[in-house]
């Protein structure tokens, strides 16, 4: 099993403090770290595929053939799901780049959401939704089945983080280039059993995002899927938060998962967001899933 950096983590658009560092510097920090790959941010400062031109994208392949890295993924920010028909038009759009960006450098994987990030009680019915994310989702799935891409929706919220809604979205495109992508910290934030989320897309399952977090007081706030909430979740490094990793491993061996697992550093961090402190958080991270890995993967 492989582990990518996603370069979210080091982007600057996480929380004020974060460090930004251009993707070439990502790509060199990934290296640096000892992980296999690098999964692109599919929006400014990163991998915009606007902003890409084709000696860009021929630079970026040839970054990663230089430091050893294979790029995983094309992390999209897609919303299928605005009450304005042209706003998801637009997002049809977006999506369909991110499909071909991946295609010039080499990513097998686009990331895609159903939703987005925004809050439920501004946006149309859960069924609405859920159809607008098909409708749209069938297009681009084709394009990606005829560039041999492969798209995988998120459990994020505020739509996909119900895995059983997530579910009839991937049976609704149906399509052998749409897949899903599970993750164990949006299911233990969701209260979703690690069981029943990944046993409800396990034949399905294509890719998995890992990070990890504690709580602690906060003020009432909204969270991005529309809840009240009166606290505030401080990323940690993989292995000291509320994930349980050593069992959603377990639960990914069962299925017979043997995929990337994208680690990403997308929440405040505890210590504050300085290239330092995410250094430090990358790389105890890092050693503790391997080790995990070895430790579940290795039985029997």
């Amino acid at each position: 099993m492989k582990i990518a950096l996603h370069s979210v983590s080091y982007s600057g658009t996480v929380t004020p403090d974060q460090a930004a560092l251009p993707l070439m510097e990502v790509m060199r920090k990934a290296a640096q770290l000892g992980f296999d790959g690098i999964t692109l941010a599919a929006k400014r400062p990163h991998a915009l595929p606007l902003d890409l031109s084709p000696v860009d994208r021929e630079q970026i392949v040839e970054a990663a053939a230089d430091l050893g890295l294979e790029i995983a993924c094309i992390a999209g920010y897609n919303d299928f799901c605005h009450t304005s028909a042209f706003d998801r038009e637009i997002n049809l759009a977006y999506t369909i780049e991110c499909i071909k960006l991946a295609r010039d450098v080499g990513a097998p994987i686009v990331r895609t959401f159903a939703s987005g990030m925004g809050d439920l009680h501004q946006r149309a019915s859960v069924s609405q939704q859920i159809q607008w994310t098909i409708a749209l989702a069938k297009e681009v799935a084709q394009v990606a089945e005829d560039l041999g891409v492969t798209l995988v929706i998120q459990n994020h919220s505020p739509i996909g983080n119900d895995v059983h809604s997530l579910r009839q979205i991937v049976d609704g495109v149906d399509s052998p280039a749409y897949k899903a992508a599970i993750d164990c910290p949006l299911l233990t934030s969701s209260g979703v059993d690690y069981a029943e989320g990944l046993g409800a897309c396990e034949d399905v399952m294509a890719f998995t995002t890992a990070g990890d977090w504690r709580f602690y007081p906060g003020p009432i706030a909204r969270s991005p899927g529309g809840q009240v909430v009166t606290r505030r979740e401080l990323m940690v490094p993989l292995g000291q938060g509320e994930c349980d990793w050593p069992a959603f491993l377990k639960l990914l061996r069962e299925i017979g998962y043997d995929g990337w697992i994208n680690y990403e550093m997308c929440s405040p961090a505890r210590e504050g967001g300085s290239e330092a402190n995410l250094d430090r958080i990358a790389s105890a991270s890092l050693a503790y899933i391997r080790r995990a890995i070895d430790d579940v993967y290795g039985q029997g």
